[in-house]
């Protein structure tokens, strides 16, 4: 959980789990 916080807290790492998910 704290690492999704994380990445959402991260637009940088926001985008790349969202190419990641596209794929």
């Amino acid at each position: 959980v704290c690492n999704a916080y994380t990445e959402l807290n991260d637009p940088v790492v926001q985008r790349d789990r969202f190419a990641q998910q596209l794929k």
